[in-house]
């Protein structure tokens, strides 16, 4: 029988929880060829994979299975940057020789230097730690306005074949531009943009979520964490969400949204990933909030450093009630995929949690028993992560 493997990589906190080093891990463990979604959010996703053989890459618009040879798929829930794409296409390829064959839905929103631009002058009005300065919020204000609300392959064809500008953009943000301290090149930045949607329609294939149907391996990779999602925030921190879903209601719709016509059987395993302590950017809520010092002063994170736009990463002790709370929601929307013939018995719910040898204390235990498999990691490679059953036959 003919099965297709499915894993659900979730932030079970407020991001930079190692949903690259999940993702790199499970691929590392597939028999057959791997295709990787990506499933919400835009740019300002950062998933950190380090490989045995020396490989160190931040993956943003492509798969962090890529290093294990899957496939990229941006689906429509996931908003696209151009100007980011090609960056991170080149350094792929410069680095490590890879030249990633992606797959993309013709309706994805996508982010333009403009909105990019409009949220750091409101940053500077501001003067907030709430954003990752890669306009998502400005992008999707903006769609729900009705200003060039397109999906990317619409707006590129529109733009290629006649002649049309971002002129509409620019005067819907013109008051924030304004704000910035420089002029700026209109013509030269609209022109650059322009280059960098042709370099992006030219290294994509246009497909709809169809594509999923030729793969033995399905790895949807959520960016950010439940804790910061749209539809776990209350309103009193709604500045300093994502405006986005981060648990599985979007892969679950992708799988609901097909007919598997080359595998006879789905197995799906939901993965929630967690450090073994909080981390949290901007200055959003952080529950039990407390110093570097009283996880590890020791540790040293290179990727989740100081930016203007975030400002300093901030620790707290593992919110372990929140995470349950938030798990029973999960729960409840995995049960959709019941009705799409997928048996309960093939629904696997599995905890991650990282930075083990960083710090862990007995409150992680009251998570344990809520979960059918729990890996641990304490390292930053694939080979570091193993089953907790292992790990305590080991001991």
């Amino acid at each position: 029988m003919s099965v297709q493997n499915i894993k659900i990589i979730v932030g079970a906190l407020a991001g930079d929880e190692g949903k690259g080093l999940a993702t790199d891990y499970f691929a590392s463990k597939a028999d057959g060829n791997i295709l990787g979604v990506l499933t919400n959010g835009s740019s300002q996703r950062a998933h950190t994979v380090d490989t045995s053989d020396g490989k160190h890459h931040i993956f943003s618009h492509f798969s962090s299975a890529t290093f294990r040879g899957a496939d990229t798929y941006i689906s429509k829930y996931f908003v696209v940057n151009p100007i980011k794409f090609v960056e991170e296409y080149m350094q792929l390829y410069r680095e490590f020789g890879i030249m990633p064959k992606v797959y993309m839905h013709p309706d994805c929103k996508f982010v333009t230097p403009w909105d990019i631009l409009s949220n750091l002058a409101e940053l500077r009005k501001t003067g907030k730690y709430n954003s990752c300065g890669c306009g998502f919020w400005k992008t999707l204000e903006r769609y729900n306005n009705d200003v060039c609300a397109l999906g990317f392959k619409d707006a590129y064809n529109i733009t290629s074949y006649n002649g049309s500008t971002f002129k509409d953009i620019i005067q819907y943000y013109q008051k924030d531009l304004d704000l910035l301290p420089t002029s700026i090149n209109e013509a030269g930045l609209e022109r650059h943009f322009i280059d960098d949607m042709v370099f992006l329609s030219n290294h994509v294939i246009w497909i709809n979520d169809v594509i999923l149907n030729r793969y033995d391996n399905i790895i949807f990779e959520n960016g950010q964490g439940l804790m910061i999602g749209q539809q776990y925030t209350s309103e009193k921190d709604w500045e300093y969400c994502t405006p986005s879903n981060t648990g599985i209601k979007y892969a679950v719709e992708i799988i609901r949204s097909i007919n598997s016509l080359n595998h006879e059987q789905k197995r799906v395993e939901i993965c929630y990933v967690s450090r073994t302590y909080m981390t949290r950017h901007g200055q959003g809520n952080i529950p039990n909030l407390c110093q570097k010092q009283d996880i590890n002063p020791e540790m040293n994170d290179q990727t989740n450093v100081f930016n203007v736009c975030q400002g300093h990463l901030r620790y707290g002790l593992l919110p372990v009630q929140e995470m349950l709370n938030n798990f029973y929601c999960e729960v409840v929307i995995s049960t959709d995929l019941h009705f799409n013939g997928i048996g309960t018995n093939n629904i696997t719910h599995s905890l991650m949690l990282t930075h083990w040898n960083e710090y862990h204390d007995n409150n992680v235990e009251a998570l344990f028993e809520k979960f059918e498999k729990v890996y641990i990691s304490d390292g930053k490679i694939a080979e570091s992560v193993k089953l907790k059953e292992e790990v305590d036959n080991s001991e």
